[in-house]
């Protein structure tokens, strides 16, 4: 059998709205610690057009050294527990897939500052990750890619900035590959062209199983310390000011919650030790 991708998607903005729950959270694309009050992050200084020489031109390579503490301490960040044990005990240890989704943290502030998108409108529309092979338990990560696309949706509608990359281990195995949207909301009207279409359809069947679960609400506590640490997702002041009744999950957190799951019910022979089996979500 010739092995394929595990790939996983999160909905896109157009989706989103189609579906009617679009409350998209604003993009953490500063350094890591965050000291400005959230009106002067949301006002921004940005008021240029989008660079579109950059589309294209490599962005990286950016190198992340990790060990099994760090792949415990996102299972843990994304509410895995005793009964996930293969995700929290270093023995036979198993890395969930998203935690290639801590790459993100190096690689969008250059993606921001290459782009010359406006800060004051930007969106985590869409995030794609493409599993290549199984992440090992410790190592170093590479990390580079480009902007493949701007699409334009128009005056006062915004642009998308698609950009994609690969991360490799320091064994010379591809791990996987990441396409990130960026909904840029104040840069539209550039002239170019509009994305395709999508259409987001659902069967009309029963679901081939159910899960209920509920994150525990001191999940961000933990989810931050895997590199995102915007203060929305901690300070209840900060929040407030944001427009919350208190800090709120990390998006990408409620992405990872998932990957356990799907992964012991989709895949319930993998090991962990080949590539993963296709699984589209």
């Amino acid at each position: 059998m010739n092995p394929c991708s595990f790939r996983v998607k999160c909905m896109g903005i157009d989706d989103l709205r189609i579906l009617g729950q679009i409350n998209p959270e604003p993009l953490n694309l500063e350094p890591r610690t965050h000291t400005k009050q959230p009106s002067t992050i949301m006002k921004g200084k940005n008021t240029m057009a989008l660079n579109l020489d950059a589309l294209g031109k490599k962005i990286g390579p950016f190198t992340k050294d990790y060990t099994w503490k760090d792949a415990v301490l996102y299972a843990l960040g994304v509410g895995a527990g005793f009964s996930d044990l293969e995700y929290c005990y270093e023995k036979d240890l198993k890395v969930i897939p998203s935690f290639g989704i801590t790459t993100l943290y190096d690689f969008m502030p250059q993606l921001a500052t290459t782009s010359d998108v406006n800060m004051a409108g930007v969106l985590h529309g869409e995030q794609e990750l493409i599993f290549h092979n199984p992440i090992p338990p410790e190592g170093t990560l590479t990390t580079e890619g480009a902007i493949k696309h701007y699409y334009d949706k128009g005056k006062d509608k915004g642009a998308l900035i698609v950009a994609e990359f690969e991360t490799s281990h320091s064994n010379g195995q591809k791990l996987f590959t990441s396409i990130v949207t960026v909904f840029a909301r104040l840069d539209g009207g550039f002239g170019g062209e509009n994305a395709p279409a999508k259409e987001v359809v659902f069967p009309d069947r029963d679901p081939d199983f159910v899960v209920e679960g509920k994150p525990s609400a001191d999940q961000p506590l933990i989810y931050r310390l895997s590199g995102d640490v915007f203060q929305l997702h901690v300070d209840r002041e900060f929040a407030e000011m944001a427009g919350f009744e208190k800090p709120i999950m990390h998006g990408l957190c409620t992405h990872g919650i998932r990957l356990p799951f799907s992964d012991s019910n989709f895949c319930p022979r993998r090991t962990g030790k080949g590539p993963a089996h296709g699984l589209p979500l």
